[in-house]
């Protein structure tokens, strides 16, 4: 991922990598793996199309899919840190 087109000020980069380590990253973090783990049993349980998009399997995949994202952003910042990767900042 390259993390310099979401992060436009490069300093983002140490605070999003050090953010599991305060209790209020620590907090969201596990709020929105809660919401994963709850979108994706309920596509275990009953996957399908819907005129409904909150109900939309493909809807529901891109939530979890978005929160994977978003989970893994510290330890991509953390890559990104540890290798100098110029690139991605």
């Amino acid at each position: 991922m390259k993390l310099a087109k979401y992060t436009p000020d490069g300093r983002d980069i140490v605070r999003i990598a050090g953010s599991q380590q305060t209790a209020a990253g620590r907090a969201i973090f596990s709020a929105v793996e809660h919401k994963r783990d709850e979108v994706r049993a309920k596509t275990e349980r009953n996957p399908k199309l819907s005129d409904d998009i909150k109900e939309d399997i493909r809807f529901l995949l891109g939530m979890v899919y978005m929160c994977n994202w978003i989970l893994d952003l510290p330890r991509e910042a953390q890559r990104v840190q540890e290798k100098g990767d110029t690139e991605n900042v």
